[in-house]
């Protein structure tokens, strides 16, 4: 049995080193009694029987305000209310976020371990591209104030090519099957549905070897349309009426630009190489108003002369990569080079890189002409700087796959570990991410379930036109509440998909300023309820 066992964590001492891996980052991250809750989240955890209502009949969002067709992807959230209810079966509620979020993040580097493992048949190379994966700054910068369509994204891009180009090679049923299933399972991703824009161009980027196998690939892209569909098209069905609103949303019109100079401080040569983004130099408010920077300790730790040495040996690393001999994807023998990899890399550096001479000013002519991609592009890093770092993980391994000996491979996980160290030190979570949700919050919910799920809830106090909240308990974010609540809730945060929902705003902010005792907007806004939140 011993032998066994021996032969068995031989065998398998790759996955078993990211297991411990992810198990150490859920021991230093986790903090009892708290929630991982704020910025944006998902949480069906709250009230599961509304989330499948807003899922399943999620192309008229009723519970959003007056109600607004859906300009995200609240149907593609199916599979992961699902998921989460199956969790709740078995975890406490304040655990699920936490659980959810350890494990896309495990899954995507299982993930990049078994494609890397395809290509290199080798243990070492596979296990520090996983590492690389799983702990270089973009991914640190992505989980560190986690939504879940991003966290799936993460976890879906090495499934996503990896049974996609098995199926191209070897063409059956069973290969075909797999690759649907991940794309099944990957659709959270879609609840924000410009993440399509990335996951489109991996597959035709890997599906261009094969354009001689039409077949194939049009069977592959059918698939993918066909299992997508029940998101898709609703959202495409809604896209030319959402288009002009979220455009012309007061929220939009003040944020848009700030928010693109803020990726674009980051989108020179250097910061794009280096793997930072926009959320370094985020700044928010403690819970004693005082100004801060929400990455404050990686602020510190990235910007020291030995992390940026390393971040300039990876990079040249990924550079090597790009131009070294292409090796082969070899799943069963047969030949498929990793150009497709190489023009992912490509595009999605040129996509981050908006600060740089010539690719900034065909990005700004983009912007200028066409509103739909100026809305879409506004967060470049949050859209494309998963995909760059899934490619630039392949390039990198590629560029060291030619080092003599598996030791001096394996000393590379020295590197990728000191960049990552704060996550090793509670840091892979913003701290005012991890709070103790008030009782009264749970009491709510209950209460609320019992009223009449009609009315609609005017939540208070309204001072402005932003949907970002700092709540006395330590909470900050777009709101929660409505996770929780079967009535439709009046928020700042479903504006920008609906001008009814922003002309009820200016109506309130007349009457209180005006003093006009006589205005009455209960009435016409069948407003039920009133809530009282800080």
């Amino acid at each position: 049995m011993d032998k066994k066992i021996k032969q068995w964590v031989i065998r398998f001492w790759p996955l078993l080193a990211l297991v411990v891996l992810e198990l150490t980052l859920a021991i230093t991250n986790y903090t009892p009694g708290t929630f991982l809750m704020g910025w944006d989240s998902v949480m069906p955890e709250f009230n599961f029987r509304q989330a499948f209502i807003t899922n399943i009949f999620g192309v008229w969002q009723e519970h959003r305000g007056v109600g607004l067709p859906d300009g995200m992807g609240h149907t593609a959230n199916l599979v992961h209310t699902t998921f989460l209810w199956m969790l709740s079966l078995t975890l406490p509620q304040s655990v699920l976020r936490y659980v959810f979020q350890f494990l896309m993040h495990l899954t995507g580097m299982i993930g990049m371990y078994a494609l890397l493992k395809q290509m290199f048949k080798t243990k070492t190379l596979p296990i520090i591209g996983a590492l690389f994966y799983g702990l270089n700054l973009i991914t640190i910068q992505m989980f560190y104030t986690p939504l879940e369509a991003f966290s799936v994204h993460f976890a879906a891009l090495p499934w996503l090519a990896l049974t996609l180009l098995r199926y191209y090679q070897i063409p059956n049923r069973n290969h075909l099957i797999h690759f649907g299933i991940v794309v099944l399972l990957s659709t959270p991703q879609f609840f924000i549905p410009t993440l399509l824009l990335p996951t489109t161009l991996l597959l035709i980027a890997l599906s261009m070897p094969f354009i001689t196998q039409w077949k194939r690939v049009r069977t592959a892209g059918v698939l993918f349309l066909c299992v997508n569909a029940f998101w898709l098209l609703p959202y495409i069905y809604n896209l030319p009426y959402n288009a002009a609103i979220i455009q012309r949303a007061k929220i939009n019109q003040m944020s848009s630009d700030e928010v693109y100079a803020r990726n674009q401080v980051f989108g020179d040569i250097k910061n794009v190489l280096l793997m930072r983004g926009f959320m370094l130099d985020f700044e928010d408010v403690n819970i004693d108003s005082q100004p801060i920077f929400v990455m404050d300790t990686w602020r510190t730790w990235v910007y020291q002369p030995l992390i940026k040495y390393i971040g300039v040996f990876f990079a040249l690393c990924t550079i090597a990569g790009l131009f070294m001999k292409v090796v082969n994807f070899t799943p069963v023998g047969a030949s498929l080079t990793t150009s497709g990899f190489k023009v992912i890399w490509l595009l999605s550096f040129i996509l981050l890189a908006n600060n740089t001479p010539y690719l900034s000013n065909v990005m700004e002519w983009l912007r200028l002409h066409i509103p739909l991609f100026a809305e879409a592009y506004r967060f470049p890093f949050t859209k494309f700087g998963l995909l760059f770092g899934f490619s630039g993980t392949i390039l990198l391994i590629q560029g060291i796959s030619f080092a003599r000996g598996r030791l001096a491979k394996l000393i590379l996980i020295i590197p990728i570990v000191i960049i990552a160290f704060p996550v090793f030190q509670g840091q892979f979570f913003y701290d005012a991410l991890r709070v103790k949700l008030p009782n009264d919050y749970t009491k709510l919910f209950a209460f609320m379930d019992t009223q009449n799920h009609d009315g609609r809830i005017a939540y208070l106090p309204q001072p402005n036109y932003w949907s970002w909240k700092h709540y006395n308990f330590g909470l900050v974010g777009s709101g929660f509440i409505w996770y929780g609540l079967s009535q439709p809730l009046m928020d700042r945060a479903f504006d920008p998909w609906s001008n009814v929902n922003e002309n009820y705003y200016w109506e309130l902010t007349h009457a209180l300023y005006s003093n006009d005792s006589e205005k009455n907007i209960r009435c016409p806004y069948k407003i039920r309820y009133s809530l009282h939140c800080l």
